[in-house]
């Protein structure tokens, strides 16, 4: 008996998480998870088209998890997820990355033979094999710290409990706060 192709696909992760050690990063910084798929396949892997799904869910309460649809990709063939800045709220995530990979299986080819020109063309049935394999990934989204920009913050001043001093923090801004930067 033949053995198939490919007997196994392992999805895999940069930085190995747990959910009691998540990656840590703030709210404001975007954030890039690179996946590997491994084929365990006897042929040439570069023939095998690759989809890639990723999902989000925040955790709302001890295990129960809510999707996150902001990060929701189906079907992508890029194997690194782009989350940008500011799009998830604080919280502890689950990212799940699944891979899928579609693989022809020669044994469910039907061949035809052309009678007139004595060719035999091999027509791929529609149905290839899919053999899929997941991995989570968690992440830890804290706030980000505000920035403070004071105005001739450069010059010493002398305070004495009778003195009245105005500082100018117009600049100050809250990073996690997209669009309401102060000036």
């Amino acid at each position: 008996q033949k053995q198939p192709d490919c007997s196994g696909v392992t999805v895999k992760m940069q930085n190995a998480t747990t959910q009691a050690k998540p990656l840590v990063i703030q709210r404001s910084m975007s954030i890039s998870i690179p996946t590997t798929v491994e084929l365990n396949c006897q042929k040439d892997r570069s023939k095998y088209q690759i989809d890639y799904t990723y999902k989000a869910s925040r955790n709302i309460m001890d295990d129960m998890w809510r999707p996150e649809n902001e990060v929701c990709h189906s079907q992508v063939p890029e194997s690194t997820l782009v989350i940008p800045g500011n799009t998830l709220w604080y919280g502890l995530y689950r990212i799940k990355a699944m891979a899928g990979v579609r693989i022809p299986h020669p044994s469910r080819n039907r061949r035809a033979t052309n009678s007139t020109k004595g060719a035999t063309n091999t027509i791929l049935n529609s149905d290839p094999s899919l053999i899929t394999a997941e991995k989570d990934f968690y992440l830890k989204v804290v706030k980000t710290p505000l920035v403070a920009l004071l105005k001739n913050s450069s010059k010493k001043l002398d305070v004495f409990s009778n003195n009245v001093v105005n500082i100018g923090a117009g600049g100050s801004y809250d990073p996690d706060v997209v669009g309401r930067h102060s000036n």
